[in-house]
C-alpha cells in the first residue's frame, strides 16, 4: 500500500511529539523544577496538576520531609494524578478545586508550580494569580509555564504544526501577572514552546521583569 508524503510527514511528526511527551518533557520538567530553589521540608502546591507530570520531580525536590498538594478542576485529571501518586507512592494529596477559590489558608505554601492551564483562564487569569499569591508564603517561589512560542519557533515546521493544533502557542507572555515592583525571571523553556515566569512573593520591592528567551539555569 502506498502512503502519501503528507500522511507520512504527519505520522512522523506525531511520533516525534509522542516521544517528546514520554521522554523529553518529563526530563525538562525536572530541569525546570531544579532551578526553583525548593528545599527539603518545603510544602508545595502543584496548581492545575493535569495528569500529574510535575508530581514526581516536585516530591524529589522537597524530600525528605516535604509534602506536595495538587489541585485541578477536572475530575478526569484528578483521577489520573491520584492514580499516578498512589502507583509511585508519592507524598501527595490531590483534590478537585476551583483555581479562582483555592481551598487552602493564606500563606500555606513555600512554592507553587503551574503548568499548562493559565492561558485558558482568559480574563480570569489575574484572579487565578491573586489566589496563587494568597496561598503562597512571603518569599515563596511561584513558577508559571504555559503555551507561548518564541518568535523563532513559530517559523519552524514543527512550530507551525503545533500552532495548527493549538493556537494558544501564539499567546504572548503574560508578564502583567507579576506583581508590580517584583523582580522575575521571564523566558522560554521546552525548546521555546512554553513561556516560563518565575518570581518570589514580595517581602520587599524589586524590578519589573524583562522578556527573554533564556533557558532557566542556562
Amino acid at each position: 500500500m502506498c502512503v502519501s508524503r503528507e500522511a507520512f510527514r504527519y505520522n512522523f511528526q506525531f511520533l516525534i511529539l509522542t516521544l517528546a511527551v514520554r521522554i523529553w518533557v518529563p526530563a525538562e520538567r525536572k530541569r525546570i523544577i531544579a532551578t526553583l530553589g525548593l528545599k527539603p521540608g518545603d510544602k508545595v502546591l502543584d496548581h492545575c496538576c493535569g495528569l500529574g507530570g510535575n508530581l514526581s520531580p516536585l516530591c524529589a525536590a522537597i524530600a525528605p520531609g516535604g509534602s506536595v498538594e495538587a489541585m485541578d478542576h477536572s475530575p478526569d485529571m484528578i483521577e489520573a494524578s491520584t492514580r499516578l501518586a498512589k502507583r509511585r507512592r508519592l507524598p501527595v494529596t490531590v483534590v478537585q478545586a476551583d483555581a479562582m477559590q483555592l481551598p487552602y489558608p493564606d500563606e500555606t505554601f513555600d512554592g507553587v508550580m503551574h503548568t499548562g492551564a493559565i492561558n485558558q483562564f482568559g480574563d480570569q487569569r489575574q484572579k487565578a494569580m491573586d489566589e496563587i499569591l494568597r496561598v503562597t508564603k512571603p518569599g515563596g517561589v511561584i513558577a508559571i509555564q504555559d503555551e507561548g512560542m518564541s518568535e523563532e519557533m513559530t517559523h519552524t515546521r514543527f512550530g507551525k504544526f503545533l500552532i495548527k493544533q493549538n493556537a494558544m502557542f501564539l499567546d504572548p507572555i503574560p508578564t502583567e501577572l507579576v506583581p508590580d515592583g517584583v523582580e522575575a525571571t521571564v523566558g522560554r523553556v521546552m525548546a521555546g514552546l512554553f513561556y516560563n515566569i518565575v518570581f518570589r512573593k514580595p517581602e520587599i520591592g524589586g524590578q519589573k521583569p524583562e522578556v527573554g528567551d533564556q533557558q532557566p539555569g542556562a
